[in-house]
C-alpha cells in the first residue's frame, strides 16, 4: 500500500489537509479545510472509505463511510467555551437494506463555562440519526454536568453531578 498526506497553507487563516491512501486494492480518502482566527476555528472534511479498505494495523475507523464532517470551536470568552459537529454521511458497510442509500446526521453541541478558579458548568446536546444503518435508530440527548476541584488532606480530587435525558 501507499499513501499520501500533506498540508497547504493558503493564506495566514486557512490550511488544506488532503490525505489519500491505497491498500493495494482500494482507496481511502479524507480532505479537510481548517479556517482559524483567534477565538473562533471552522474545520470541514469530506470523506470516502471504501467499504473494504485495510490499513497495515486493520480496519480504520470509519470504513465504508462517505461523508462530510462540519466541526466549530469557539472561545468568545475567557471562560466559556462553545463547540459543535455536524456529520452527514452514509454507511456503506452495514447499510440500512430498506434504504441503502440513505444518510446518518451526527450533531454534538457542547457549552463549557468557568464560573470560578476550579470549577466547570457543562451543558451538552447530541442528536444522532442513524435510520442509514442497520439496526436503524434516533436519539436525542440533553446534558448538564456540574465540575469541582477540592483538596482533602493535601491532594486533589474532583467531585461532579451530572443530569441527563434521552429521548
Amino acid at each position: 500500500g501507499a499513501g499520501f498526506e500533506s498540508e497547504f497553507r493558503l493564506g495566514p487563516h486557512v490550511k488544506f489537509n488532503p490525505e489519500i491512501d491505497y491498500d493495494n486494492e482500494r482507496f481511502a480518502q479524507k480532505h479537510s479545510v481548517t479556517t482559524r482566527f483567534d477565538k473562533l476555528t471552522f474545520r470541514t472534511e469530506t470523506r470516502d472509505i471504501d467499504s473494504h479498505f485495510e490499513t497495515l494495523i486493520g480496519a480504520p475507523s470509519r470504513r465504508g463511510e462517505k461523508g462530510t464532517l462540519f466541526d466549530m470551536t469557539a472561545n468568545p470568552f475567557e471562560n466559556v467555551n462553545l463547540s459543535g459537529t455536524f456529520d452527514i454521511f452514509r454507511d456503506r458497510l452495514i447499510p440500512n437494506p430498506s434504504n441503502a442509500e440513505g444518510y446518518n446526521t451526527h450533531t454534538d453541541l457542547l457549552l463549557r463555562m468557568i464560573p470560578r478558579e476550579r470549577s466547570s458548568l457543562l451543558f451538552t446536546f447530541q442528536d444522532l440519526d442513524d435510520t442509514g444503518r442497520l439496526g436503524p435508530n434516533k436519539q436525542r440527548t440533553f446534558g448538564a454536568q456540574f465540575n469541582q476541584q477540592f483538596e482533602i488532606f493535601g491532594h486533589k480530587t474532583s467531585g461532579f453531578s451530572r443530569y441527563q435525558w434521552t429521548e
